[in-house]
């Protein structure tokens, strides 16, 4: 039975750019800013020809991108939206360091909601208690929040960055 799909090539290639786990850390660590070979071979302690090849692998998807200073090459990311869609990975796969972030924005929905009770009820009704009060409930919630975090059940896990599309990636270097 035939499916009738749209052409699935440049995600397909986007992911198979992606899932060496080299080539992700990769990725990663360009997500924070340029950096040469000798810093990704030591950062993953992996062999310079090594990293040269998830490199190449990477820039012919168009993913990152180099620029030469005198003998040395910079790498940087092309595509910093990719690290958008690694953040997005992690929701899905509930990774501690996803868990966090969508923690803390709902923390940060509750606090804005204290606040604006707090002052919609002062301007309209007149209740000069509710500023207070809407004080005592944030310090409440962070001061749990913070407890759960000192324990250890708030998250921290290091935050992974994140990915997006490419348009084509030659099978002969991303397997």
């Amino acid at each position: 039975m035939a499916m009738n799909c749209p052409d699935v090539g440049p995600a397909v290639a986007l992911f198979r750019s992606l899932v060496d786990p080299a080539r992700l850390a990769i990725m990663l660590r360009l997500g924070r800013g340029e950096a040469r070979v000798v810093d990704l071979t030591r950062r993953l302690g992996l062999a310079q020809s090594t990293v040269s090849e998830h490199l190449a692998c990477l820039r012919d998807c168009c993913l990152i991108d180099s620029r030469a200073e005198g003998r040395q090459s910079y790498h940087r990311l092309v595509r910093p939206e990719l690290l958008d869609l690694l953040r997005s990975a992690e929701t899905v796969l509930g990774s501690a360091g996803a868990v966090a972030d969508s923690r803390q924005a709902l923390l940060c929905t509750y606090l804005s909601a204290a606040v604006l009770v707090g002052l919609v009820l002062t301007a309209t009704l007149g209740r000069w208690w509710a500023d207070p009060v809407a004080a005592l409930v944030l310090a409440a919630v962070a001061v749990r929040e913070g407890g759960n975090a000192w324990r250890g059940e708030g998250c921290c896990a290091p935050q992974v960055g994140a990915v997006a599309g490419a348009d084509a990636c030659p099978a002969d270097r991303c397997r």
